[in-house]
């Protein structure tokens, strides 16, 4: 995974985001994190402009289909999960924990 500087195009950070492929990616409102899905079932989130990751969830049987951000000022954030085992998952990014 690779962030590049808009508009210079100049690349920021570079990392290997999962072990098996990336299936799933979705950036919050702010621009601030990105989640990442792997077909092994975690699920990551990462810090944009410090190309770190500040969370890794672990709940989900397979591969990540699906990711959402949502929260804000009034509530908290969190971020849904879903994947090929049918189940969806809630997180607490505040806590960093399922819901």
């Amino acid at each position: 995974m690779r962030t590049y500087s808009v508009p210079s195009g100049n690349l920021i950070h570079t990392v290997r985001p999962h072990e098996t492929p990336v299936s799933a990616i979705e950036t919050d409102t702010t621009s601030t994190l990105v989640a990442t899905g792997g077909a092994e079932g975690l699920v990551k989130v990462w810090d944009i402009e410090g190309g770190f990751m500040t969370h890794l969830f672990k709940g989900h049987g397979g591969l990540i289909s699906v990711l959402k951000f949502w929260g804000g000022k009034e509530s908290r954030w969190r971020l849904a999960s879903g994947s090929e085992d049918c189940k969806v998952r809630i997180w607490d990014l505040v806590k960093k924990r399922f819901i």
